[in-house]
Parts: structure tokens; sequence; C-alpha cells
């Protein structure tokens, strides 16, 4: 939840802090007006708070370390899903990184719909000819069908079958790009295009 579709990462930081500020408001709360039977010690209940707390403090401080430090500015980033959806797209002049931006959900980039439309329309013939290692038939699956148009034959050929399996191969590739990235480090994930 680095980057929530619609607040930022900042909103999952900013939500870590009010859920840990308010089980000490809430505490104080409850020793200063509750005069019900069996209340609780008011010392024996911030000691309890005070050990949560540091141990909420030490798990943050334990994670944030483990996490890459080029993600770190993700956690308080006021960058949208959209805007991070798009950014695959319009921070990059490469191809194969490009390619991207149709992995993730149509409607966080249909602002520059026409601009991937002409891009993939420029390029898709010289892909196709070409056959650059990243363009496989899972990542070709994965451009619209109103997108995939070759100048000259109309929509292109797909092979193996409809787009429901071609779809399903893509999203089991990307699955296991995906582990490949976690267990063996990004330098192998690198290997085959991710």
């Amino acid at each position: 939840m680095r980057h929530p579709n619609e607040l930022g990462g900042i909103c999952w930081f900013a939500t870590m802090i009010m859920n840990s500020a308010m089980c000490i408001v809430n505490a104080w709360l409850y020793s200063v007006y509750f005069e019900g039977a069996g209340k609780l010690d008011s010392a024996a209940l911030f000691a309890v708070i005070g050990f949560v707390e540091g141990l909420w403090l030490l798990s943050l401080i334990v994670f944030l370390s483990c996490v890459n430090p080029a993600y770190l500015g993700t956690f308080v980033s006021l960058k949208t899903g959209p805007e991070h959806s798009m950014s695959y797209f319009l921070d990059s002049t490469d191809d194969q990184r490009r390619v991207r931006i149709f992995q993730h959900n149509e409607r966080h980039w249909r602002k520059i719909k026409a601009q991937v439309s002409d891009w993939v329309e420029a390029n898709i013939t010289r892909w196709q000819e070409e056959k650059p290692a990243w363009f496989t038939e899972a990542v070709s699956s994965t451009i619209p069908d109103d997108m995939c148009r070759s100048p000259n034959t109309g929509p292109t050929a797909r092979k193996n079958g409809s787009r429901k399996s071609i779809h399903a191969l893509a999203t089991r590739q990307h699955l296991h790009s995906v582990s490949l990235h976690v267990i063996a480090g990004k330098d192998t994930a690198s290997k085959f295009g991710y």
C-alpha cells in the first residue's frame, strides 16, 4: 500500500502514526473518564500501551531498514496509483519499460491513452519484425486489441489461441518473474526482462 490509488504512499504512513497515537489517546480517555467497576489501573494500562508502542516502533524501524533505500520515498510520496502507472510510460524512452504500462489497469492511464496508442501504432511493426527479446507473446498479449494494428496488415494476428488464454499465460509469466525477483534478486530477474 505504498502508492494507494487516490492518496499516495503518505496515506499508509499517516495511518500508521494515527493508529499509534489513537492507542495513547484512548488509554488517556479511559483513565480520565471511565468510572465503572473493574477499571484498570492507569499505571498498568500505560505500561502495557508503552510496551506495545515500543514494539510497534521497533517493528517499523526493522521493516523500513529492510526496504530497498530507493523505495523509501514511496512511503511518504503523494504519487497516486494512476500517476505511478503512467510513470512507466511518461518517464522513459525505453520500449521495454514503457510496455509495462499494459500491466496496469487501463483506467489508470486513460488520460494518456491516445499517446500510448500512437506509440504502439508507430512501433508494433518494428517490434514484430525485429523481435526484441522482451517482446514475447505474453507481452504482446497485454497490448489492447484496438492498439495492436499493423499499418499494412490490419489487426495483428495472435498466436496460441484466444486473448483470454494468452492473458492467462502473461499472468503466469509475470508471476514467475516476480518470484524470480523476490527469490533470486534483481540481477537474475533482469535477465528475464523484469
